[in-house]
């Protein structure tokens, strides 16, 4: 009976594996001379026969940045797993993203609470008065779905929350999160919604000042400028250029990769005046917990990040799920297919830093 195609080509692959087992001990020591120690442990790895000729002397002379590149290397092959830059180790975890217990198969480490605390609280992206609260290791389980399979993380629609909750007794403030793998970088999106249930433009006013938020770790609304370094600056919502249908304005943070649409409408008799902020945040690869645009996104004071993408660039990612690449002119705002007129002939919010 003829094996069918898989079957053969089963076969032939494993022909091609056995090459290397067959070749003289020599050679393939002289294969390994040549590669680091990492990729001597991936392939010692593969089989018994390479693991007792190659693994104890490549283990002996592991370097710790070498070991991080191992077991990334495994992270890759291995479902069910991530690493964790601060522990130092592969972690197993849950349907929740946590770390779980380790299972009979896998020698792993579940951390003490103290440990985990460490890894997780300094690393979150998080904005003061809003519903997120984005830990490091979700971020990479997420890039790691698009990257490795389904096996190894979750997908983007893990970070989508919905949100509507009334404050002081008359101005409700809603949030829609969502989060998208654009090439291998995630990014966020947020409709921050504020209106005032009694339809009065004087009491919405009151009411974003009485509630400020942030739509980065670096631009409040509604705050005293004093309090971060950036200030979007809403105009009064009875003023006149307000009445304008199409009053919508738009502008970006110069200490991190986020993008925002800005409008003030009228909702109707039952809702009255609504301010609505759109929000788009370029998080990066997530493959480091210290790469630069996940630390501008993370850490208020981190200003070391000096942003290479053209203004409008993070919403157009977005809007077209196709990256842009950086580019020098970072004073120009970005036009192209799908901005709406009215959004390109608008004038940006104007916003001041005293780092300028």
């Amino acid at each position: 009976m003829t094996p069918d195609k898989p079957c053969s080509k089963a076969i032939a692959k494993a022909k091609l594996e056995s090459l290397l087992i067959e070749q003289p001990v020599d050679i393939i020591l002289q294969i390994a001379d040549n590669l680091g120690n990492a990729s001597v442990l991936c392939l010692a790895l593969t089989c018994k026969p390479l693991f007792v000729l190659l693994y104890s002397k490549a283990r002996a002379r592991l370097e710790p940045p070498e070991k991080e590149t191992l077991l990334c290397c495994l992270e890759k092959d291995i479902p069910g797993v991530f690493y964790c830059h601060f522990c130092k180790k592969l972690m197993q975890f849950d349907q929740n993203g946590r770390p779980a217990a380790s299972s009979p198969g896998l020698v792993l480490t579940r951390p003490s609470f103290s440990e985990w605390k460490k890894c997780v609280y300094p690393h979150t992206v998080s904005f003061a008065r809003t519903t997120l609260a984005l830990p490091y290791h979700h971020a990479r389980l997420i890039t790691n779905y698009g990257l490795f399979g389904s096996g190894h993380g979750f997908p983007p629609s893990y970070l989508s929350t919905e949100s509507l909750e009334l404050k002081r007794g008359h101005g409700y403030s809603g949030e829609v999160w969502r989060a998208k793998l654009i090439g291998d970088e995630l990014f966020l999106s947020c409709i921050h919604t504020r209106f005032d249930q009694n339809a009065d433009a004087d009491g919405l006013q009151k009411f974003i000042k009485e509630e400020p938020f942030f739509i980065c770790q670096h631009v409040s609304v509604g705050a005293p400028s004093w309090n971060r370094w950036l200030d979007l600056n809403l105009p009064p919502v009875n003023a006149k250029e307000v009445g304008d249908p199409d009053y919508h304005k738009f502008g970006s943070c110069g200490h991190c990769l986020t993008d925002w649409d800005a409008s003030i409408e009228w909702s109707g008799a039952k809702y009255g005046w609504m301010v609505k902020i759109t929000t788009y945040h370029n998080l990066g690869g997530c493959r480091s917990p210290f790469d630069q645009k996940w630390q501008a996104m993370a850490e208020p004071h981190y200003l070391r990040f000096q942003r290479d993408l053209v203004r409008g660039a993070v919403k157009g990612s977005w809007v077209s799920e196709q990256r842009f690449l950086p580019d020098r002119r970072r004073s120009e705002w970005l036009n192209y297919t799908g901005l709406s007129v009215s959004m390109q002939s608008s004038r940006p919010f104007f916003v001041f830093s005293p780092y300028r």
